[in-house]
C-alpha cells in the first residue's frame, strides 16, 4: 500500500527550462539593460539561479560573505544557502557544491559592480550585504523584482514556453536525479524511489541540495531523469 505523504508541497507541471532558453535569456541582456551594473547583475541572476537550483527568495537572501565563505574552501567549495518554506519560519540553511569558475564569476560582480553601487547610495558602514541589490538605493533586491527581471528577459528573447525561476529548479533537481541514476545504474524509477526511501546517504543528498521536506513532490522530477538519462532510452 503506497504511503501517503505527512508533509505534502505544492505539485507543480511546470518542466525543467531547457539550455536553448537559458542561452536566449542571457543573449538578450545587453539589449534591455541600460547600465554595465543591470546587465551584470541579471546575468548573475540567472548563472545563480542555473547552478544553485534556488527558490526566488533564497536567491534575494544570498549574501557577499556566504560567496566570500565558499571560495576560502579550495578544494570543494560549497555555497551556504537560506532555506524557505520551514515550518514555523524557523531559520535553516543548506551547503551546495559550486565551481571555482562560477564563484569567481560573482566575486568579480561584487568587487567591480556591486562594491561601486554600495558607495554611491547607502555606503559601505550601512551595507546590509545582500549579494543582488538596487543599483538606485543600494538596498536588497525584493523577491518580485526578480520575478519581473526574468519575466523583462524571457519577453525580449520571445520565449513562448514558460520562463520562470521555478523552471530553473526543476532543471537543478532534474539534473541532479539523473546524476545520482547514472552513478547507481538504477534500472528503473521503482529502484530508484526505494533507494531514496531506504538508502539514507542518496536521500540525504537530495534534500540537502534541494531544500525539500519529503521526496514524494520530486516525483515528477524522478520521471523526467530517467527519460532524460543517457543510460535509459525508455521513458517510464
Amino acid at each position: 500500500k503506497k504511503k501517503k505523504n505527512p508533509n505534502p508541497e505544492p505539485q507543480t507541471r511546470r518542466l525543467p527550462i531547457n539550455s536553448a532558453n537559458i542561452a536566449k535569456l542571457i543573449e538578450v541582456i545587453p539589449d534591455v539593460s541600460t547600465t554595465t551594473f543591470q546587465r551584470r547583475r541579471r546575468f548573475i541572476l540567472i548563472k545563480l539561479l542555473e547552478i544553485t537550483g534556488a527558490r526566488r527568495v533564497e536567491i534575494a537572501n544570498l549574501r557577499v560573505e556566504d560567496i566570500y565563505n565558499a571560495r576560502q574552501l579550495k578544494q570543494e567549495p560549497v555555497l551556504k544557502v537560506f532555506t524557505a518554506k520551514r515550518l514555523g519560519g524557523r531559520e535553516e540553511f543548506r551547503f551546495l557544491p559550486v565551481s571555482k569558475t562560477d564563484l569567481e564569476l560573482i566575486v568579480n560582480f561584487i568587487e567591480k559592480f556591486r562594491h561601486r553601487i554600495i558607495k554611491k547610495t547607502i555606503g559601505v558602514s550601512a551595507d546590509l550585504g545582500y549579494l543582488l541589490i538596487s543599483e538606485s538605493s543600494g538596498q536588497r533586491l525584493a523577491t518580485e523584482t526578480l520575478t519581473n527581471e526574468l519575466l523583462l528577459l524571457a519577453k525580449a528573447a520571445k520565449i513562448q514556453e514558460q520562463a520562470c525561476a521555478h523552471m530553473f529548479r526543476h532543471r537543478f533537481i532534474t539534473k541532479l536525479f539523473v546524476a545520482l541514476i547514472e552513478q547507481h545504474e538504477y534500472e528503473n524509477g521503482d529502484d530508484f524511489r526505494r533507494a531514496l526511501l531506504d538508502g539514507e546517504t542518496i536521500k540525504r543528498k537530495v534534500q540537502e541540495y534541494n531544500g525539500h521536506t519529503s521526496i514524494y513532490s520530486l516525483e515528477p522530477n524522478i520521471l523526467l531523469a530517467f527519460e532524460g538519462s543517457a543510460e535509459f532510452g525508455t521513458t517510464l
